[in-house]
C-alpha cells in the first residue's frame, strides 16, 4: 500500500473481528475510532472520527487521512471499538515522497493535431477506397514472371576489350577478344529483336 507524504484525500483501512470465535466484525463502524501517531510522536486521535464501512468488504473499516495526518515518515494508525469482544489490528505505513515518482525528461510539446488529423483522414480514405485500388492508374503492373520486356534502349555497346583494352589489367590474345566480341554481338542482337 502506498501513502504519499503530506498529500490530502488518502485513506487508511483497518479489520476488525472477534476475539471469541475469530469471525470478521460488520456493522460497528459507528462503535469505532482511532488514533494516529505520527513518526513516533505523541498519538492523538484521527480527524476522522468514526470509519466508513465499505460495501461487501467484510470486516473492513476506512479512514480519511487528513493532509496533515500524512506529514510523516511513518503513519501508525490504531483503532478501538466500544463493542466487546471486537479487536482491530493497528495499520503502520511508510509514506513515499510523490515527488520521487514524477516523471522527468520526457516531451511536453503539445502535438500537431491539424497535421495529425490530416493524417488520419488520408488513411481513411485509403481505407475506404480498396476496392479501387485494383483500377488505380500510374503504377506499375509489370510482372516479372509472365510479362516481356518491351521497349529496351541500348545505351553502351562498347567494352574494354572493343576499345582494344585488356579487360582487367592483363594482356588478352585476339582470340579471346574476337570470342568476347561475338558474345556482345550476339547479346546485342537478341535485345534489339525484342524491341
Amino acid at each position: 500500500m502506498a501513502i504519499y507524504k503530506n498529500v490530502a484525500g488518502q485513506k487508511l483501512a483497518v479489520m476488525a473481528y472477534n476475539t471469541t470465535d475469530g469471525s470478521l466484525v460488520t456493522g460497528d463502524a459507528a462503535n469505532i475510532t482511532g488514533s494516529i501517531c505520527l513518526d513516533g510522536s505523541t498519538s492523538s486521535a484521527t480527524n476522522d472520527v468514526n470509519p466508513v464501512e465499505p460495501s461487501g468488504q467484510t470486516g473492513m473499516y476506512v479512514f480519511d487521512l487528513t493532509q496533515a495526518e500524512t506529514n510523516s515518515e511513518l503513519i501508525l494508525l490504531t483503532a478501538s471499538s466500544a463493542t466487546s469482544n471486537v479487536q482491530l489490528e493497528p495499520v503502520q505505513v511508510l509514506t513515499v515522497n510523490p515527488a520521487d515518482f514524477m516523471a522527468t525528461g520526457f516531451n511536453t510539446v503539445a502535438p500537431d493535431n491539424a497535421s495529425i488529423t490530416a493524417i488520419l483522414a488520408d488513411t481513411n480514405e485509403l481505407q475506404g477506397n480498396q476496392g479501387d485500388w485494383a483500377t488505380a492508374t500510374g503504377f506499375s503492373t509489370f510482372d516479372p514472371a509472365t510479362d516481356v520486356v518491351a521497349n529496351v534502349t541500348l545505351v553502351d555497346t562498347t567494352t574494354d576489350l572493343t576499345n582494344g583494352g585488356g579487360g582487367g589489367g592483363g594482356d588478352a590474345t585476339s582470340a579471346n577478344q574476337a570470342a568476347l566480341q561475338t558474345t556482345v554481338n550476339n547479346i546485342e542482337s537478341k535485345l534489339i529483336r525484342r524491341k
